[in-house]
């Protein structure tokens, strides 16, 4: 338990609840106490405690979106100052890209924070830097031999992590790390949960991942959410496709 333990914080995340296939609830798994663990909680939230400008840089798929959505969502719940990016598809096409990247620091960003892109991306966050501007990277793709020199890099399929699933979205990297934030900030990991499952849920079925542990408890809680959303974005397309506030 208490390696497991240590693999759950090492990917950025603190986990009390919602991990098993059926959807029971487990208890108790805490993170071990370890510096290096802890890298994403020390320059994220210094950051928002400092004011400084946050810009989550995302993606036009809707696994980007939702990941976007999310993090920008909560970002903004714990008093940050926060911007978001999302690229256009058929002029800048998919990642980080320089004169975005520039425009955003020209505009007073300091820290990015990238979901569902970015692993590959060493040379946009070595730009970054020359401009004075931090990255932290959180991803699901594939990565390459070479990792982005970020503050901190986020991704289950990183082969130095010891997280036992690979399995993740964007949304669902980018929903992990709200709660492991959530929890270092001591507030109640469950309601930000169910807060928040509803994305994730969408960007985890949309982006067709297996529904295969916690992405099978991430779309079988969201899709319940989804019932009663508060979300007005949701509730808009929900009202488009003609199925009012409510699924079937």
């Amino acid at each position: 338990q208490n390696q497991n333990a240590a693999a759950v914080y090492q990917f950025g995340v603190i986990q009390e609840n919602y991990v098993w296939l059926d959807g029971t609830e487990v208890q108790g798994l805490e993170a071990a106490d370890h510096d290096s663990l802890s890298t994403p909680h020390r320059y994220l939230l210094p950051a928002v405690a400092a004011g400084e400008h946050v810009a989550v840089y995302g993606d036009y798929d809707v696994d980007g979106v939702t990941a976007t959505a999310l993090l920008y969502k909560f970002l903004k719940s714990v008093g940050a100052i926060v911007d978001f990016y999302i690229p256009d598809r058929h002029n800048e096409g998919y990642g980080l890209n320089i004169p975005a990247i520039n425009r955003l620091i020209k505009k007073g960003t300091k820290l990015f924070i990238s979901v569902d892109c970015g692993i590959t991306s060493v040379g946009e966050v070595e730009f970054a830097k020359t401009m004075g501007a931090d990255f932290i990277i959180t991803d699901h793709h594939t990565c390459k031999d070479e990792i982005p020199r970020a503050v901190a890099v986020i991704n289950p399929k990183r082969t130095d992590t010891l997280y036992g699933f690979d399995g993740l979205c964007g949304a669902g990297v980018a929903f992990k790390l709200c709660l492991a934030v959530a929890m270092s900030l001591g507030m109640e990991s469950k309601s930000v949960f169910m807060e928040y499952v509803d994305l994730a849920a969408i960007g985890t079925v949309a982006d067709v991942v297996p529904l295969l542990d916690e992405n099978r408890v991430i779309t079988e809680k969201g899709i319940k959410a989804l019932q009663n959303t508060k979300n007005q974005g949701i509730k808009a397309i929900l009202s488009v496709a003609g199925m009012g506030n409510k699924l079937p």
